[in-house]
């Protein structure tokens, strides 16, 4: 799937659960890397990571397309 995030996020919405698989595989390396590099632990890290996209997949329903997802 190559779509965009708003996309991805449109699909989503529309029933698609692995569109969202694709939204976190897209974004995974980055937000870890940040998050690792905040936390300096591994398993910090995996747990924010984890927290981080349960908090994005409860925003979705809102999420306005004026903004990037990324920045």
């Amino acid at each position: 799937m190559n779509l965009d995030d708003p996309s991805l996020i449109g699909r989503f919405l529309q029933g698609e659960s692995n569109a969202f698989e694709a939204l976190v595989k897209r974004h995974q390396r980055p937000v870890y890397t940040f998050l690792l590099r905040m936390s300096e632990s591994p398993k910090i890290a995996e747990d924010l990571f984890q927290e981080t996209f349960l908090k994005v997949l409860k925003g979705l329903p809102t999420y306005s397309e004026q903004g990037k997802f990324d920045s």
